[in-house]
């Protein structure tokens, strides 16, 4: 991360005041006719969908330098201008009034998707429904567990399909799935060896020490995109390439001693 310049602790400092989160040095990728394929913005405003980047260059006193750094800051802006990004642009000469730059550019800029009243969400007027089945429940047992499924399965359906900026259900659409790194961890186990009766049925147990096993899993970052308000989030995804070949933890054997519960005399 980029040490933070006095324009950028002010933006910063502006948006708390304002009471508006954000999330720092934000990475944008995906993006389209530009040679970096990412960009880094100062700033991101999550419930708008909203960069904000400060130029803290655009006036500096050498000329050379001054034209080095508008030309940097120009490509940037068409990059994100192709790509229909969302950016409130901050120049050093606007430090003083800051906060008003940021709400002027909410009010140009702002997500017209505005969030879900929550009484018209479909993941919370699932689990009030199902409350509510709970409480009341003048109908059959077998009607009234049908009726409990059917929500439960809603609400998982609309858990996962939902945005998490708008909370529109069905909404998710799937950008890309990236490979980011490998990780190894350790699998602990131990080895239980069953002891049967006789006719198959369960006599007891013992185990082996606990034992460590390093396995490595294969990180993925999938981005998703909302279909309303074009929030993008990334949700990370594992994949365990040894579980495949974990080592046998169970072992059977069958003892010649009869069920004493089932044998008789």
């Amino acid at each position: 991360m980029n040490r933070e310049s006095d324009g950028e602790r002010a933006v910063r400092a502006a948006l708390d005041n304002l009471g508006i989160k954000y999330e720092p040095e934000k990475e944008i990728h995906f993006l389209k006719n530009d040679y970096k394929g990412s960009r880094r913005a100062d700033f991101f405003l999550p419930k708008y969908n909203i960069y904000i980047e400060y130029f803290g260059g655009w006036d500096k006193k050498n000329d050379e330098e001054r034209r080095t750094e508008r030309a940097r800051y120009n490509e940037k802006k068409e990059a994100y201008s192709n790509n229909g990004i969302k950016c409130i642009y901050i120049y050093p000469n606007q430090l003083n009034y800051v906060s008003s730059v940021i709400k002027k550019g909410i009010e140009r800029l702002g997500n017209k998707v505005e969030p879900l009243l929550f009484y018209k969400n479909p993941l919370i007027l699932s689990i009030v429904t199902a409350v509510l089945f709970l409480i009341l429940s003048p109908l059959s047992y077998t009607i009234l567990l049908m009726l409990l499924f059917v929500n439960v399965v809603l609400i998982i359906i609309f858990s996962v399909t939902r945005c998490s900026n708008c909370k529109r259900v069905f909404a998710k659409d799937h950008v890309s799935r990236d490979f980011e790194k490998i990780e190894k961890r350790p699998w602990e186990y131990r080895v239980e060896t069953r002891y049967l009766y006789s006719d198959g049925s369960y006599k007891n147990s013992n185990y082996t020490e606990w034992r460590t096993r390093i396995e490595r899993i294969k990180i993925f970052k999938n981005t998703k995109e909302c279909i309303y308000c074009g929030y993008k989030w990334a949700e990370k995804e594992e994949e365990n390439l040894d579980k495949a070949t974990r080592p046998q933890t169970v072992y059977e054997r069958k003892t010649g001693y009869r069920n004493p519960n089932t044998y008789r005399r």
